[in-house]
């Protein structure tokens, strides 16, 4: 069972701007989330793709929260 779901952002920052949506509301699946975020980016980044990247997450309306539930946002620059 993947505990981790990947979409493409409705609205990205900038191409290949990906949403890692844990399973559940948990530490253990909001950390998986960061691990493949950040593989995904050290990915684009070995393949050229991109020169860096950025992982974040909103927590929060007063953050920038739009959906609430967790969610982990990597954005290639």
């Amino acid at each position: 069972l993947d505990r981790v779901k990947v979409f493409s952002d409705g609205f990205p920052v900038t191409p290949g701007h990906r949403l890692f949506v844990p399973w559940s509301d948990s530490h253990r699946d909001l950390f998986e989330s960061f691990q493949q975020a950040y593989k995904y980016g050290t990915y684009m980044m070995e393949t050229g793709a991109c020169d860096g990247f950025n992982l974040g997450m909103n927590v929060g309306k007063s953050a920038g929260q739009t959906v609430m539930y967790p969610h982990v946002h990597c954005i290639p620059r």
